[in-house]
This record gives C-alpha cells, sequence and structure tokens, in this order.
C-alpha cells in the first residue's frame, strides 16, 4: 500500500513556481488607474511643480547644471516614486480579503508576487515620467530628447526600490493609514534626499542624513544624463535598498502566507 500511495504520488503533474504572471501585473494596472489619489499626487503636483519652480528658472544655473532642468528631473523623479510607492496601499486590504491565503494555495512564489507587484508599479511610475519629459521638451526646456529618454529610463529603474518599499512597509500598517504615512515617508525622502532641493542648500548634518536615504541614489543617477558628476556611492546606495526592501517585502509575504 505504501509503495502503491508512492507510486501515485511520483505520477502526478509537478507544478512549477510561479515568480511573474502578467495577469496579476494587468490587473495591479486596473486597480491603480482608478486610484484618483495617486493620479493627483504623481502627476498634477508635479507638473504644478515644474511650472511654478522649475520653468522659471530655465535660465539658471546650478553648478554646471541646468537649474529648470535638475529641478524637472527631481520632480520627475518624485512622480515616479509616488506611483510606485503605492503598491503598499493595497497591501492591508489584500490581507484582510485573504489574499495571502488565497497565494499560498497556488504556485505563486512570495518573491514572485512581490516582483510582480513592483513590475505593475514602476509601469504606472512610467507614465508620469513620460508626462513630465514630453512637457519639458514641448515647454523648451535646455535638454535633448536622448537626454530625456536616459534620464527616463534611469528614474523607471530606480522606482523599483521605492516600489518595493512601499510593499514592505504596507505590511506593517492598516488599511486606513498605509497610504496617507507611505506618501509622507515619501514626501519626506523626496526633500531630505535631494529631489527637491540641491544638497547644497542644507545644513552639513542634513547633508550627511540625505547620502543613506534611497532618493539620494536615484536623484543622482537621474541627473547624470544632465552634467550631474558620477558618485559610485550613489549607485551602491540605490542597490543596496532595493535588495533590502525586496527582500524584506518577500520576507513578510512569506511568513503571512505560512501563519495562514
Amino acid at each position: 500500500m505504501p509503495n502503491n500511495t508512492s507510486a501515485q504520488a511520483a505520477s502526478l503533474p509537478q507544478v512549477r513556481p510561479v515568480w511573474i504572471n502578467s495577469t496579476v501585473v494587468l490587473l495591479e494596472l486596473r486597480r491603480k488607474f482608478r486610484n484618483l489619489r495617486i493620479f493627483l499626487l504623481s502627476i498634477l503636483l508635479p507638473v504644478m511643480f515644474f511650472f511654478t519652480i522649475a520653468y522659471p528658472q530655465r535660465d539658471s544655473l546650478e553648478g554646471s547644471v541646468n537649474t529648470g532642468t535638475y529641478y524637472m528631473i527631481g520632480f520627475s523623479a518624485y512622480a515616479a516614486i509616488v506611483s510606485s510607492s503605492a503598491a503598499g496601499a493595497s497591501i492591508p486590504i489584500e490581507r484582510a480579503q485573504g489574499w495571502s491565503r488565497a497565494l499560498a494555495l497556488t504556485p505563486f512564489r512570495p518573491l514572485g508576487y512581490v516582483i510582480t507587484k513592483v513590475i505593475s508599479s514602476m509601469l504606472l511610475g512610467a507614465i508620469a515620467v513620460v508626462v513630465m519629459m514630453v512637457l519639458g521638451l514641448v515647454m523648451g526646456m535646455p535638454l535633448n530628447a536622448w537626454q530625456a529618454v536616459q534620464s527616463s529610463l534611469i528614474i523607471i529603474a530606480g522606482s523599483s526600490a521605492f516600489a518595493a518599499f512601499g510593499i514592505f512597509v504596507g505590511y506593517f500598517m492598516s488599511a486606513d493609514s498605509a497610504q496617507t504615512l507611505i506618501n509622507l515617508i515619501i514626501s519626506l525622502f523626496s526633500m531630505l534626499g535631494g529631489l527637491f532641493l540641491p544638497l547644497s542648500y542644507f545644513p552639513q548634518a542634513l547633508q550627511d542624513i540625505a547620502h543613506w536615504l534611497p532618493s539620494y541614489g536615484l536623484g543622482v543617477l537621474a541627473r547624470l544624463p544632465v552634467g550631474v558628476e558620477w558618485d559610485t556611492w550613489a549607485l551602491v546606495n540605490l542597490v543596496a535598498w532595493l535588495v533590502i526592501f525586496v527582500a524584506g517585502a518577500a520576507w513578510c509575504l512569506s511568513k503571512d502566507t505560512h501563519r495562514v
């Protein structure tokens, strides 16, 4: 009898683990497009910043970099990370609805689910970045199309760290507070990390803190195409935070599915 059972088990088809699911990506995008708050924060607010701060300074210089372009790229990065980090706001709702229990019954791996949510969030962030860059080119900001493309690709890739951040912290928040707290943290990251203002405007203590924030790495890398000097630490910073947030989010989801 045991031998028969073993033989039957061996004859069952092997279920392969799932790492990325295009259907889930599309569902995530559809849900995010219905979120009016994210639309306002990720597109309308950066556009307002562009016209009130970046565009009026299109003829000024910040070191060797055009001031208006410097600000425009920072606001584009902000638009991307607001969109990307919004992935975390849905986590408490999904947990309350038993989504973790459902995932535990599927071949979808925790890391795969996190990667899928990160990809969908990056795609939404890409839309915000494209809107900002096209606006800058149409309004005659001093950067060419190739610089805009390079900066956009860097921002979109770098926003993956903030998508993972949103998912990670979403496991520690309630459904009522998740969106507000994530947006607050992202705003602090953006301000202190140099997306809104050059770090030279800050006291030395805040400059030292800024170098450890993920927004610092994204800001420096995104501005490389327009003349900002290369900083190896910026790349190390952003990659390290990406690994930490992805690993943390996958661990939280794995713990959640095992509990249910």
